[in-house]
C-alpha cells in the first residue's frame, strides 16, 4: 500500500462518529480509496436510515481530502460511485498537484480533534478563530450552511434543545438500555471494546460517576423518572451548554444522503479549524436525530409525551434558522479546560477491505 493512502485512511478513521461507532470500510485500489458503510456498526434510534453514519462518512473524506491536499496530492470525491452496491459511499482519486493548496494546516488537528464535555468559559471567541470557523463556514458549496448562535437569549432556548436529548434519553427504557450498554467503565474495558462511550469522556463528577452504575439499572431510573430526575439533568446541562461562547447549527436543503454528507464535511472542517485555535467543541445533535426518528416512524419507541417534547424543540431550532433549510447538526464552542480522556479507535487493518 502506497504510504500516502495509508495515511489519507488513517485520517479517515480519526472522523468523529455516533457513539464512536466507527462506521466505515476502506478499499484502497492503487491511488484511489473506496469508501464504505459498515451498517451493523449503528443500529440506534439515533441513526434513522443511516444519517448519522452518513454524517460520520461526511467527516470521514473531510478528513482524507484535507490530509491529501497536505501531502501534496489533490483529491476528486465521486458520491455513491456503485449503483449496484448502496454501501459504496464514495470513491477518492488522488492526484499528485505540484501547487500548494489551502486549508493543508488542519491537517495535523485531525488526529488531535476530540469532544470536550468539560463546561465552557463564556467568553467570546478570538478573532482569529472567528475567522477561522467562518472561512470553513465558506469552504464548501455544497448546500450545507452554518448559523453562528451567539445572543444569549437563543443560546439560552438551543441548549435546551440540546439538553432534551439526555433528558429523553435517561427517562426511556429503550435509549437508556443503549446507551448504558454503550458506556465503558474502566480504561482496561475501553481498550477491550474501543466503541461507545469511555465514562471518563462524559466529564461527570467523581461522585457522580459511582452513582452511574445505579442508574444504569432500569428499575432505580423509572424511580428517579417518577421524582423528575431526567428533567433535572436537562435544566443542568442545559445550563452548562447556555454558558459556551457560542453554539453553531449546521443547516442542508434536503434530507437526501448526499446532504448528510455535505454536512459531516463542514462540521468536521469546523471542527478541526476550532482545534486549530485551542477552542474547545462538543456536539448536540441528539435531539435534531431523535426528530429525524419520530418524523418518519409514527409508533412506537417514543412516548406521545416525548414526540410533543421533541417536535416542540424541533420547532424552536426551525424558528432560529428560519427558512434556511433542514437542521442536521448542532454544536457548543468555548474555552475549556482539556478533557480527561478520548474516544479510541479499531485497529488501522480492521478497517480494511
Amino acid at each position: 500500500m502506497d504510504a500516502v493512502i495509508r495515511k489519507v485512511i488513517e485520517a479517515g478513521i480519526c472522523a468523529p462518529s455516533g457513539e464512536n461507532s466507527q462506521p466505515w470500510r476502506f478499499r484502497p485500489e492503487g491511488m484511489s480509496i473506496r469508501l464504505f458503510d459498515a451498517p451493523e456498526s449503528d443500529r440506534s434510534l439515533y441513526n434513522f436510515e443511516g444519517r448519522g453514519t452518513l454524517v460520520a462518512h461526511g467527516a470521514a473524506i473531510e478528513n482524507m481530502v484535507i490530509t491529501g491536499n497536505a501531502e501534496g496530492y489533490v483529491t476528486e470525491v465521486q458520491l455513491f460511485p456503485d449503483n449496484n452496491n448502496p454501501h459504496c459511499i464514495a470513491l477518492l482519486r488522488l492526484t499528485k498537484q505540484s501547487k500548494q493548496m489551502k486549508g493543508v494546516e488542519l491537517a495535523r488537528y485531525v488526529p488531535l480533534r476530540t469532544t470536550n464535555r468539560k463546561p465552557y468559559r463564556g467568553d467570546a471567541l478570538k478573532p482569529d478563530a472567528v475567522q477561522a470557523i467562518e472561512e470553513a463556514a465558506r469552504a464548501h458549496a455544497s448546500g450545507a450552511t452554518l448559523t453562528r448562535v451567539l445572543d444569549r437569549p437563543n443560546m439560552a432556548r438551543l441548549s435546551h434543545v440540546g439538553a432534551t436529548n439526555e433528558r429523553i434519553m435517561l427517562g426511556n427504557k429503550e435509549l437508556h438500555e443503549f446507551f448504558f450498554t454503550h458506556l465503558t467503565w474502566t480504561s482496561e474495558e475501553d481498550g477491550r471494546k474501543r466503541r461507545g462511550f469511555f465514562i471518563k469522556t462524559l466529564e461527570l463528577p467523581a461522585p457522580v460517576q459511582v452513582l452511574f452504575r445505579l442508574f444504569a439499572h432500569w428499575p432505580v431510573m423509572a424511580v428517579l423518572k417518577r421524582i423528575g430526575f431526567p428533567v433535572l439533568v436537562g435544566k443542568g446541562n442545559a445550563a452548562t451548554y447556555a454558558a459556551s461562547a457560542e453554539l453553531g447549527i449546521i443547516t442542508i436543503p434536503s434530507e437526501e444522503r448526499e446532504d448528510f454528507i455535505h454536512a459531516g464535511r463542514l462540521f468536521e472542517r469546523i471542527w478541526l479549524s476550532a482545534a486549530a485555535h485551542n477552542v474547545s467543541f462538543q456536539p448536540l445533535t441528539g435531539t435534531i436525530f431523535m426528530g429525524f426518528f419520530t418524523k418518519h416512524v409514527n409508533r412506537g419507541h417514543f412516548s406521545k409525551g416525548e414526540r410533543a417534547l421533541i417536535m416542540e424543540q424541533l420547532q424552536a431550532l426551525a424558528d432560529t434558522v428560519g427558512s434556511k433549510g433542514v437542521p442536521a447538526l448542532m454544536y457548543r464552542l468555548g474555552y475549556a479546560e482539556p478533557p480527561t480522556a478520548r474516544a479510541r479507535r479499531f485497529d488501522f487493518d480492521s478497517f480494511l477491505v
